[in-house]
């Protein structure tokens, strides 16, 4: 298995919410936490559907301010894949030359996906 493989193999086995680390970041406060993954919930469909428009309209800026706000919910949550596909997709549709459709719909797919993983382990715990 060559190393990009491997690297990308240990980002798809990573948990996508770590509940038991989340709890203790915040000091076992289970209110804190359920409020902070409701308001995830309430807000995925939102980042999904605007990134998606997004790249339809070919508005980069918008994808790029949408990524923002996601990298800041998952860095909330703590959700390590979607925190870093969130950054890269960031930095990415602001890069200095103009990106193509191609390989941005290629780095926000990722992100989508990472959302949906997020959204299920939500449901998953909270069930």
């Amino acid at each position: 298995m060559c190393f990009k493989m491997f690297i990308l193999k240990q980002v798809q086995d990573e948990v996508p919410v770590d509940f038991k680390a989340l709890l203790n970041e915040f000091d076992d406060d289970t209110e804190f936490v359920k409020t902070l993954t409701e308001t995830f919930l309430a807000s995925s469909e939102g980042f999904s559907k605007d990134i998606s428009s997004g790249l339809k309209s070919r508005d980069y800026v918008r994808v790029s301010e949408v990524a923002h706000a996601l990298k800041g919910a998952s860095g909330n949550l703590r959700t390590s894949p979607l925190y870093r596909a969130s950054c890269d997709l960031e930095l990415y549709t602001k890069a200095e030359n103009a990106p193509t459709l191609k390989s941005v719909t290629k780095k926000a797919n990722l992100v989508l996906e990472e959302i949906e993983r997020v959204v299920k382990s939500i449901a998953r715990n909270y069930a």
